[in-house]
């Protein structure tokens, strides 16, 4: 079976809960001009410099081009179709330019005519200082959307998108059509930065009038740990979302036991509530935030379009996109091929496409078990590119914390007291379905504890792999279950001071059936605590 990208499965709020009357319509507002200081960052620490991207601001109008003249259109290609050819193929410069990797056609004003949208791709370089002083190096891989007119027989120049890249495997670098309350239909977007220049990430709605784009904002929050709960304030529409103080919670892990229906193991946490307790978020108002931010997309699964084009970039490697090596009568075809398609079937969806915020790296825990007490350091860095979407204690670039045998964690930063070391991030990853595990929703519990108390974890931390994952699991038919510990230790390296005498590190990918498929089982190996362990558990959901 093919390697597939990861995707988590999220939840559904209700549409009610997210106050559905306060956008009716698109309010006029006029949209701050982009400066040299917009690069945004997609990671929680503060930039100190920001290098650029190396690519070059697109051009306000161009003109076809008379030499080299374009190879002729293929015969399938006629009338309106052949005029969008020969137009788009006179300007290789812009489609054609190393760093593209999509070129589509849109009817963003609904006018019959096609918007041309190219993504060009880059990395963005910056530094930022940790809580302890170090600089810091880290890179992001970004993408801009140039947006054109392709009337009069002329590309002119409109705007930009400045959307999320690969990090989130295509997540970002898309459109999606809503429909609002009153019947209106808007492009939204999620932009890497905010357009304010505030520093946040921002998501808009947007429409295009035929000469330029009017921006709405619908989503802005903070950047940042999300463990701090009251330090960060998320909006919708330019309004703040409601949240309650912290409920007291028991989780029942299996609640079918014979004969009274007792709990086999359960267990009690505080938990923060989105205000009509529709959606929980132990970790914070971020949580649930990103659950509110995936529901209110919901609507748009089968109205997205995809700003990449699959037919210019190569199979991903690494989290990079690389363009492929066309020739020139490949890549006309395919310029004819988009031009025909739009005359005969006017914007191309994708057939479904998931809206996901919080993270492909979905809760990790980190236990730490010296066999003294013992100051240690833990960070983690992505080599492949990828960041921090939430974090409890607080990241802030690696933690420092006091670990006791026990596996008690006193953190150095707020001298509070710790179970675990907890993070979520995204980050580009091929996850490996050659072999793994068929099993029934219902079936769930028992096959956790079998395989996690195998792989090594002890009932402490395998029953709250058990709460986090079995509401996940059992509401589907069937699921294809793997372990990744070798590809998952590629794509997020855990650096530890000092060196820990063993380290085991499960990270669980699964893919929702609806019907058993025919898969090798995994082979697993058994886990020895020696020394100083370190012990780690997380998954994600593959789509």
């Amino acid at each position: 079976m093919k390697r597939l990208f990861a995707l988590l499965l999220t939840g559904i709020i209700l549409l009610s809960a997210c106050g559905g009357d306060d956008s009716p319509g698109l309010p006029e507002r006029e949209r701050p001009p982009r400066t040299s200081d917009d690069e945004g960052l997609i990671t929680p620490p503060p930039a100190t410099t920001t290098t650029p991207p190396t690519t070059t601001a697109p051009p306000t109008t161009t003109t076809p081009q008379t030499t080299p003249p374009p190879p002729p259109p293929p015969e399938f290609v006629s009338g309106e179709a052949e005029a969008l050819y020969e137009l788009l193929m006179a300007n290789m410069d812009i489609i054609n330019a190393e760093d593209v990797r999509g070129i589509v056609l849109v009817d963003l004003d609904f006018d019959g005519t096609p918007e041309l949208i190219v993504s060009r791709v880059f990395t963005n370089e910056y530094q930022w200082e940790a809580f302890d002083g170090r600089i810091v190096d880290s890179t992001y891989l970004t993408a801009e959307a140039d947006i054109y007119t392709t009337s009069n027989n002329a590309l002119v120049y409109i705007d930009s998108l400045y959307n999320f890249d690969n990090l989130v495997y295509q997540q970002g670098n898309v459109l999606g059509l809503k429909t609002l309350d009153n019947g209106d239909k808007a492009w939204f977007n999620m932009s890497r930065e905010d357009r304010d220049n505030s520093g946040n990430i921002g998501h808009y709605l947007f429409t295009f009038d035929g000469e330029e784009l009017d921006f709405t904002e619908v989503f802005n929050g903070e950047v940042g740990g999300l463990g701090d709960t009251d330090a960060i304030h998320y909006t919708f529409f330019g309004k703040p979302l409601p949240f309650v103080v912290k409920q007291h919670k028991e989780v029942c892990v299996d609640c079918d036991c014979e004969p009274d229906n007792t709990p086999y193991y359960s267990e009690t946490y505080d938990c923060l509530y989105y205000g009509d307790f529709s959606k929980e978020g132990i970790f914070g108002k971020g949580e649930i935030y990103e659950f509110f931010k995936a529901d209110w997309c919901a609507d748009m699964s089968e109205t997205t379009v995809n700003l990449y084009s699959r037919w210019l970039i190569d199979e991903w490697n690494n989290g990079v996109n690389n363009k492929k090596d066309l020739t020139d009568h490949e890549f006309a075809l395919n310029i004819a091929k988009i031009s025909n398609d739009f005359y005969t079937h006017g914007n191309i969806f994708m057939e479904s496409f998931m809206w996901w915020f919080l993270g492909d790296y979905a809760k990790p825990i980190i236990y730490l078990y010296p066999e003294e007490p013992t100051d240690v350091e833990v960070r983690v860095s992505f080599p492949n590119g990828g960041w921090f979407t939430a974090s409890y204690p607080d990241y802030a670039g690696g933690w420092n914390v006091t670990a006791h045998p026990d596996g008690t964690l006193i953190n150095h930063a707020d001298g509070r007291e710790y179970s675990y070391l907890y993070w979520a991030g995204k980050g580009p990853a091929n996850w490996d379905f050659s072999s793994g595990f068929v099993v029934k929703g219902t079936d769930t519990v028992a096959f956790l504890q079998e395989k996690l108390e195998y792989l090594g974890l002890i009932p402490r931390e395998y029953n709250e792999f058990i709460v986090y994952y079995l509401p996940l699991l059992q509401k589907n038919e069937y699921n294809l279950i793997t372990f990744q510990t070798t590809v998952y230790e590629q794509n997020a390296v855990m650096h530890i001071t000092p060196e820990p005498d063993s380290i085991l590190r499960i990270f669980m990918a699964y893919m929702p059936l609806d019907k058993p498929v025919n898969i090798p089982e995994q082979k697993l190996e058994r886990f020895e605590r020696t020394g100083f362990a370190v012990i780690e558990w997380g998954g994600t959901t593959v789509n």
